[in-house]
Protein backbone atom coordinates (compact mmCIF):
# COMPACT_ATOMS: atom_id res chain seq x y z
CA UNK A 1 0.00 0.00 0.00
CA UNK A 2 1.31 3.43 -0.91
CA UNK A 3 2.14 5.89 1.85
CA UNK A 4 -0.66 8.21 0.72
CA UNK A 5 -3.19 5.40 0.91
CA UNK A 6 -1.99 4.39 4.37
CA UNK A 7 -2.02 7.96 5.62
CA UNK A 8 -5.59 8.64 4.54
CA UNK A 9 -6.79 5.85 6.83
CA UNK A 10 -4.71 7.25 9.69
CA UNK A 11 -6.17 10.69 9.11
CA UNK A 12 -9.67 9.20 9.04
CA UNK A 13 -9.00 7.64 12.45
CA UNK A 14 -7.90 10.96 13.96
CA UNK A 15 -10.86 12.80 12.44
CA UNK A 16 -13.25 10.19 13.81
CA UNK A 17 -11.67 10.43 17.28
CA UNK A 18 -12.05 14.22 17.26
CA UNK A 19 -15.70 13.79 16.26
CA UNK A 20 -16.13 11.36 19.17
CA UNK A 21 -14.74 13.97 21.58
CA UNK A 22 -17.09 16.56 20.06
CA UNK A 23 -19.98 14.23 20.94
CA UNK A 24 -18.74 13.79 24.50
CA UNK A 25 -18.39 17.55 25.02
CA UNK A 26 -21.81 18.31 23.57
CA UNK A 27 -23.62 15.47 25.33
CA UNK A 28 -22.04 16.12 28.74
CA UNK A 29 -25.03 18.34 29.67
CA UNK A 30 -28.09 16.02 29.26
CA UNK A 31 -26.98 13.46 31.90
CA UNK A 32 -26.64 16.25 34.48
CA UNK A 33 -29.70 18.22 33.36
CA UNK A 34 -31.74 17.36 36.45
CA UNK A 35 -28.87 18.28 38.77
CA UNK A 36 -28.35 21.63 37.03
CA UNK A 37 -32.07 22.44 37.19
CA UNK A 38 -32.13 21.77 40.95
CA UNK A 39 -28.74 23.34 41.71
CA UNK A 40 -29.18 26.59 39.80
CA UNK A 41 -33.02 26.78 40.01
CA UNK A 42 -33.56 27.06 36.27
CA UNK A 43 -36.41 25.93 33.99
CA UNK A 44 -36.30 23.13 31.45
CA UNK A 45 -36.19 25.75 28.70
CA UNK A 46 -33.16 27.44 30.29
CA UNK A 47 -31.46 24.10 30.74
CA UNK A 48 -32.12 23.29 27.10
CA UNK A 49 -30.42 26.56 26.15
CA UNK A 50 -27.15 25.17 27.50
CA UNK A 51 -27.29 22.73 24.60
CA UNK A 52 -28.29 25.40 22.12
CA UNK A 53 -25.61 27.90 23.17
CA UNK A 54 -22.82 25.47 22.30
CA UNK A 55 -24.17 25.32 18.76
CA UNK A 56 -25.40 28.91 18.35
CA UNK A 57 -22.11 30.16 16.82
CA UNK A 58 -22.71 27.78 13.91
CA UNK A 59 -25.48 30.09 12.71
CA UNK A 60 -23.35 33.22 12.35
CA UNK A 61 -19.80 31.88 12.04
CA UNK A 62 -20.05 28.82 9.79
CA UNK A 63 -19.56 30.83 6.60
CA UNK A 64 -16.47 32.64 7.95
CA UNK A 65 -15.31 29.33 9.45
CA UNK A 66 -15.61 27.63 6.07
CA UNK A 67 -13.68 30.47 4.43
CA UNK A 68 -10.96 30.21 7.09
CA UNK A 69 -10.60 26.48 6.45
CA UNK A 70 -10.41 27.03 2.69
CA UNK A 71 -7.95 29.91 3.19
CA UNK A 72 -5.58 28.62 5.88
CA UNK A 73 -5.98 24.84 5.62
CA UNK A 74 -7.18 22.12 7.93
CA UNK A 75 -4.14 21.90 10.22
CA UNK A 76 -4.05 25.46 11.59
CA UNK A 77 -7.81 25.90 11.83
CA UNK A 78 -8.27 22.47 13.42
CA UNK A 79 -5.68 23.10 16.14
CA UNK A 80 -7.18 26.48 17.04
CA UNK A 81 -10.72 25.09 17.13
CA UNK A 82 -9.74 22.27 19.51
CA UNK A 83 -7.94 24.73 21.81
CA UNK A 84 -11.04 26.95 22.02
CA UNK A 85 -13.31 23.95 22.63
CA UNK A 86 -11.09 22.79 25.49
CA UNK A 87 -11.06 26.28 27.03
CA UNK A 88 -14.86 26.50 26.98
CA UNK A 89 -15.19 23.08 28.59
CA UNK A 90 -12.90 24.16 31.43
CA UNK A 91 -15.04 27.29 31.99
CA UNK A 92 -18.15 25.12 32.28
CA UNK A 93 -16.43 22.78 34.74
CA UNK A 94 -15.46 25.75 36.92
CA UNK A 95 -18.83 27.54 36.64
CA UNK A 96 -20.66 28.51 39.82
CA UNK A 97 -23.81 30.03 38.29
CA UNK A 98 -26.00 29.68 35.22
CA UNK A 99 -24.42 32.61 33.38
CA UNK A 100 -20.90 31.22 33.70
CA UNK A 101 -22.12 27.87 32.43
CA UNK A 102 -23.75 29.68 29.50
CA UNK A 103 -20.54 31.56 28.73
CA UNK A 104 -18.53 28.35 28.78
CA UNK A 105 -20.94 26.60 26.43
CA UNK A 106 -20.81 29.58 24.07
CA UNK A 107 -16.99 29.40 24.01
CA UNK A 108 -17.25 25.66 23.32
CA UNK A 109 -19.44 26.55 20.37
CA UNK A 110 -16.84 28.93 18.96
CA UNK A 111 -14.41 26.04 18.71
CA UNK A 112 -16.95 23.54 17.43
CA UNK A 113 -18.12 25.76 14.58
CA UNK A 114 -14.73 25.50 12.86
CA UNK A 115 -13.98 21.92 13.92
CA UNK A 116 -17.18 20.66 12.30
CA UNK A 117 -16.08 22.21 9.01
CA UNK A 118 -12.52 20.92 9.30
CA UNK A 119 -13.33 17.26 9.98
CA UNK A 120 -15.61 16.47 7.00
CA UNK A 121 -13.31 18.44 4.71
CA UNK A 122 -10.38 16.28 5.85
CA UNK A 123 -12.29 13.15 4.85
CA UNK A 124 -13.74 14.48 1.60
CA UNK A 125 -10.28 15.70 0.56
CA UNK A 126 -8.63 12.32 1.01
CA UNK A 127 -11.53 10.04 0.03
CA UNK A 128 -13.43 11.95 -2.68
CA UNK A 129 -14.09 9.73 -5.67
CA UNK A 130 -13.31 6.45 -3.90
CA UNK A 131 -14.75 4.85 -0.78
CA UNK A 132 -16.36 8.13 0.31
CA UNK A 133 -19.43 6.31 1.63
CA UNK A 134 -17.28 3.94 3.68
CA UNK A 135 -15.18 6.82 5.04
CA UNK A 136 -18.25 8.86 6.01
CA UNK A 137 -19.75 5.76 7.60
CA UNK A 138 -16.67 5.25 9.76
CA UNK A 139 -16.62 8.96 10.62
CA UNK A 140 -20.28 8.96 11.65
CA UNK A 141 -19.72 5.97 13.91
CA UNK A 142 -17.78 8.27 16.24
CA UNK A 143 -20.63 10.58 17.24
CA UNK A 144 -23.02 7.81 18.32
CA UNK A 145 -20.23 6.02 20.18
CA UNK A 146 -19.40 9.22 22.07
CA UNK A 147 -23.07 9.76 22.83
CA UNK A 148 -23.49 6.22 24.16
CA UNK A 149 -20.47 6.56 26.42
CA UNK A 150 -21.56 9.95 27.73
CA UNK A 151 -25.25 9.22 28.32
CA UNK A 152 -24.44 5.94 30.08
CA UNK A 153 -21.48 6.93 32.23
CA UNK A 154 -21.62 10.71 32.71
CA UNK A 155 -24.79 10.46 34.78
CA UNK A 156 -23.25 7.79 37.00
CA UNK A 157 -20.18 9.99 37.58
CA UNK A 158 -22.31 13.08 38.17
CA UNK A 159 -24.68 11.52 40.68
CA UNK A 160 -21.85 9.71 42.44
CA UNK A 161 -19.04 12.29 42.43
CA UNK A 162 -20.67 15.58 41.44
CA UNK A 163 -21.82 17.13 38.16
CA UNK A 164 -18.43 18.75 37.46
CA UNK A 165 -16.57 15.43 37.18
CA UNK A 166 -17.88 14.37 33.74
CA UNK A 167 -17.23 17.91 32.46
CA UNK A 168 -13.59 17.73 33.59
CA UNK A 169 -13.26 14.32 31.94
CA UNK A 170 -14.42 15.80 28.64
CA UNK A 171 -11.87 18.62 29.00
CA UNK A 172 -9.04 16.09 29.41
CA UNK A 173 -10.25 14.19 26.35
CA UNK A 174 -10.19 17.46 24.38
CA UNK A 175 -6.51 17.75 25.23
CA UNK A 176 -5.88 14.20 23.96
CA UNK A 177 -7.68 14.99 20.69
CA UNK A 178 -5.61 18.14 20.29
CA UNK A 179 -2.37 16.21 20.75
CA UNK A 180 -3.35 13.59 18.16
CA UNK A 181 -4.41 16.30 15.71
CA UNK A 182 -1.04 18.05 16.06
CA UNK A 183 0.87 14.81 15.54
CA UNK A 184 -1.04 13.34 12.59
CA UNK A 185 -2.95 15.98 10.63
CA UNK A 186 -1.34 17.88 7.80
CA UNK A 187 -2.62 19.63 4.70
CA UNK A 188 -2.65 17.62 1.50
CA UNK A 189 0.10 18.37 -1.00
CA UNK A 190 -1.02 20.67 -3.76
CA UNK A 191 -3.52 22.54 -1.57
CA UNK A 192 -1.08 25.22 -0.44
CA UNK A 193 -1.40 27.27 -3.62
CA UNK A 194 -5.20 27.10 -3.42
CA UNK A 195 -5.08 28.29 0.19
CA UNK A 196 -3.05 31.36 -0.76
CA UNK A 197 -5.66 32.62 -3.24
CA UNK A 198 -8.04 35.36 -2.04
CA UNK A 199 -11.54 34.11 -1.24
CA UNK A 200 -14.76 35.98 -2.05
CA UNK A 201 -17.64 34.99 0.23
CA UNK A 202 -20.56 35.61 -2.12
CA UNK A 203 -18.75 34.17 -5.11
CA UNK A 204 -17.77 31.05 -3.18
CA UNK A 205 -21.30 30.51 -1.89
CA UNK A 206 -22.65 30.85 -5.43
CA UNK A 207 -20.07 28.38 -6.73
CA UNK A 208 -21.06 25.85 -4.06
CA UNK A 209 -24.52 25.70 -5.67
CA UNK A 210 -28.10 25.45 -4.46
CA UNK A 211 -27.96 21.69 -3.95
CA UNK A 212 -25.81 22.02 -0.84
CA UNK A 213 -28.52 24.22 0.69
CA UNK A 214 -31.02 21.38 0.25
CA UNK A 215 -28.67 19.04 2.12
CA UNK A 216 -28.24 21.77 4.73
CA UNK A 217 -32.00 22.17 5.27
CA UNK A 218 -32.35 18.43 5.75
CA UNK A 219 -29.57 18.62 8.33
CA UNK A 220 -31.34 21.51 10.09
CA UNK A 221 -34.44 19.43 10.74
CA UNK A 222 -32.41 16.30 11.51
CA UNK A 223 -30.28 18.22 14.02
CA UNK A 224 -33.31 19.84 15.66
CA UNK A 225 -35.06 16.55 16.40
CA UNK A 226 -31.99 14.54 17.39
CA UNK A 227 -30.36 17.11 19.70
CA UNK A 228 -33.75 17.71 21.35
CA UNK A 229 -34.20 13.99 21.92
CA UNK A 230 -30.77 13.59 23.50
CA UNK A 231 -31.31 16.73 25.60
CA UNK A 232 -34.60 15.70 27.20
CA UNK A 233 -34.73 11.91 26.87
CA UNK A 234 -32.78 11.22 30.11
CA UNK A 235 -35.11 13.51 32.09
CA UNK A 236 -38.19 12.08 30.35
CA UNK A 237 -37.33 8.48 31.14
CA UNK A 238 -36.39 9.33 34.74
CA UNK A 239 -39.76 11.10 35.14
CA UNK A 240 -41.39 7.96 33.69
CA UNK A 241 -40.03 5.88 36.56
CA UNK A 242 -36.66 4.72 35.23
CA UNK A 243 -33.53 4.99 37.34
CA UNK A 244 -30.58 7.01 36.08
CA UNK A 245 -28.83 3.95 34.60
CA UNK A 246 -31.92 2.78 32.71
CA UNK A 247 -32.68 6.31 31.51
CA UNK A 248 -29.14 6.73 30.17
CA UNK A 249 -29.31 3.37 28.41
CA UNK A 250 -32.60 4.11 26.65
CA UNK A 251 -31.63 7.69 25.83
CA UNK A 252 -28.44 6.54 24.17
CA UNK A 253 -30.02 3.55 22.40
CA UNK A 254 -30.50 5.36 19.04
CA UNK A 255 -26.73 5.48 18.81
CA UNK A 256 -26.36 1.68 19.01
CA UNK A 257 -27.56 1.24 15.45
CA UNK A 258 -25.19 3.89 14.15
CA UNK A 259 -22.18 2.35 15.87
CA UNK A 260 -22.91 -1.05 14.37
CA UNK A 261 -24.38 -0.09 11.00
CA UNK A 262 -23.00 3.29 9.86
CA UNK A 263 -19.88 1.76 8.30
CA UNK A 264 -21.84 -1.06 6.66
CA UNK A 265 -24.42 1.36 5.30
CA UNK A 266 -21.60 3.55 4.00
CA UNK A 267 -20.28 0.58 2.03
CA UNK A 268 -23.79 -0.10 0.75
CA UNK A 269 -24.09 3.51 -0.38
CA UNK A 270 -20.84 3.17 -2.36
CA UNK A 271 -22.24 0.08 -4.05
CA UNK A 272 -25.85 1.15 -4.74
CA UNK A 273 -25.67 4.93 -5.04
CA UNK A 274 -29.06 6.71 -4.66
CA UNK A 275 -27.87 8.64 -1.63
CA UNK A 276 -31.08 10.70 -1.61
CA UNK A 277 -33.16 7.55 -1.03
CA UNK A 278 -31.10 6.57 2.02
CA UNK A 279 -31.66 10.08 3.40
CA UNK A 280 -35.43 10.01 2.86
CA UNK A 281 -35.89 6.56 4.39
CA UNK A 282 -33.72 7.57 7.34
CA UNK A 283 -35.75 10.69 8.15
CA UNK A 284 -39.13 8.98 7.67
CA UNK A 285 -38.14 6.12 9.96
CA UNK A 286 -36.88 8.52 12.63
CA UNK A 287 -40.17 10.44 12.52
CA UNK A 288 -42.16 7.27 13.10
CA UNK A 289 -40.03 6.11 16.04
CA UNK A 290 -40.13 9.52 17.74
CA UNK A 291 -43.92 9.57 17.45
CA UNK A 292 -44.28 6.08 18.93
CA UNK A 293 -41.94 6.42 21.94
CA UNK A 294 -44.31 8.38 24.25
CA UNK A 295 -47.18 6.05 23.27
CA UNK A 296 -45.23 2.89 24.05
CA UNK A 297 -42.77 3.95 26.74
CA UNK A 298 -42.54 0.37 27.97
CA UNK A 299 -41.00 -0.54 24.61
CA UNK A 300 -38.96 2.65 24.30
CA UNK A 301 -35.64 0.81 24.26
CA UNK A 302 -36.62 -1.21 21.19
CA UNK A 303 -38.06 1.84 19.43
CA UNK A 304 -34.92 3.85 20.20
CA UNK A 305 -32.72 1.10 18.77
CA UNK A 306 -34.77 1.11 15.56
CA UNK A 307 -34.43 4.90 15.42
CA UNK A 308 -30.66 4.39 15.46
CA UNK A 309 -30.87 2.26 12.32
CA UNK A 310 -32.55 5.14 10.48
CA UNK A 311 -30.01 7.64 11.84
CA UNK A 312 -27.26 5.38 10.47
CA UNK A 313 -28.87 5.71 7.03
CA UNK A 314 -29.15 9.50 7.08
CA UNK A 315 -25.75 10.66 8.30
CA UNK A 316 -23.25 8.95 5.94
CA UNK A 317 -25.57 9.35 2.94
CA UNK A 318 -26.03 13.09 3.47
CA UNK A 319 -22.32 13.82 3.87
CA UNK A 320 -21.41 11.57 0.94
CA UNK A 321 -23.94 13.47 -1.16
CA UNK A 322 -22.37 16.76 -0.06
CA UNK A 323 -18.92 15.52 -1.09
CA UNK A 324 -20.34 14.55 -4.50
CA UNK A 325 -21.87 17.94 -5.31
CA UNK A 326 -19.04 20.14 -3.98
CA UNK A 327 -15.85 20.99 -5.85
CA UNK A 328 -12.64 20.65 -3.82
CA UNK A 329 -12.00 24.40 -3.67
CA UNK A 330 -15.41 25.16 -2.12
CA UNK A 331 -15.78 22.20 0.22
CA UNK A 332 -14.94 24.34 3.25
CA UNK A 333 -17.74 26.82 2.55
CA UNK A 334 -20.02 23.95 1.48
CA UNK A 335 -19.70 22.17 4.79
CA UNK A 336 -19.99 25.61 6.41
CA UNK A 337 -23.42 25.95 4.76
CA UNK A 338 -24.46 22.58 6.19
CA UNK A 339 -23.17 23.60 9.60
CA UNK A 340 -25.05 26.91 9.46
CA UNK A 341 -28.30 25.08 8.80
CA UNK A 342 -27.43 22.46 11.40
CA UNK A 343 -26.76 25.29 13.86
CA UNK A 344 -30.27 26.68 13.37
CA UNK A 345 -31.65 23.23 14.11
CA UNK A 346 -29.51 22.79 17.19
CA UNK A 347 -30.35 26.23 18.56
CA UNK A 348 -34.09 26.13 17.92
CA UNK A 349 -34.82 22.45 18.59
CA UNK A 350 -34.24 22.10 22.37
CA UNK A 351 -35.99 25.37 23.35
CA UNK A 352 -39.00 24.48 21.18
CA UNK A 353 -39.24 21.04 22.77
CA UNK A 354 -38.69 22.62 26.20
CA UNK A 355 -41.49 25.16 25.65
CA UNK A 356 -43.94 22.35 24.86
CA UNK A 357 -42.83 20.58 28.04
CA UNK A 358 -43.16 23.70 30.21
CA UNK A 359 -46.57 24.66 28.80
CA UNK A 360 -48.20 21.23 28.90
CA UNK A 361 -46.30 19.72 31.83
CA UNK A 362 -45.77 16.60 29.74
CA UNK A 363 -43.29 15.45 27.09
CA UNK A 364 -45.92 13.99 24.73
CA UNK A 365 -46.26 17.10 22.55
CA UNK A 366 -42.49 17.54 22.59
CA UNK A 367 -42.10 14.15 20.89
CA UNK A 368 -44.80 15.03 18.35
CA UNK A 369 -42.87 18.19 17.48
CA UNK A 370 -39.66 16.17 17.02
CA UNK A 371 -41.47 13.77 14.69
CA UNK A 372 -42.73 16.65 12.55
CA UNK A 373 -39.21 18.10 12.36
CA UNK A 374 -37.86 14.85 10.94
CA UNK A 375 -40.61 14.72 8.29
CA UNK A 376 -39.92 18.29 7.18
CA UNK A 377 -36.31 17.34 6.45
CA UNK A 378 -37.50 15.04 3.65
CA UNK A 379 -38.89 17.89 1.51
CA UNK A 380 -35.65 19.59 0.34
CA UNK A 381 -33.99 16.26 -0.48
CA UNK A 382 -36.93 15.09 -2.60
CA UNK A 383 -37.01 18.45 -4.40
CA UNK A 384 -33.27 18.28 -5.13
CA UNK A 385 -33.43 14.67 -6.32
CA UNK A 386 -36.36 15.46 -8.62
CA UNK A 387 -34.59 18.51 -10.08
CA UNK A 388 -31.36 16.61 -10.69
CA UNK A 389 -33.24 13.75 -12.36
CA UNK A 390 -35.11 16.21 -14.61
CA UNK A 391 -31.86 17.97 -15.51
CA UNK A 392 -30.19 14.69 -16.49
Amino acid sequence: MELGDKYRWEILGVAAFCFLIYAIVIQSIPPVLGILIDTFHISHTEAGMLMSLALFPAIVLSFPGGLLVDRFGIRITGIVSLLIMMLGTVVVAMGNNYWVLSLGRLIVGLGLVVLLVVLPKIISTWFAGREIGLAMGVYHTAFPLGTILTLNFAGILAYGLGWRVPIWVSAVLCAVALLLFIIFIRDKKGEQLEMLKPVNLLGTIKEAGWGIWCVGLAWAFFAACTISYFTYAPDYFISSGKDVTQAGLIASAPMFGSVVLATLIGMLIDRLGKKWLFIVIGLAGMALMLFLIPWFTGHALLLAIFMGIFIAMFTPASFAMAADILAERVRGIGFGIILTCQGFGHVLGPPIAGVFRDITGDYWWSFVALSVMALLGIIPIVVMAACRKTKR
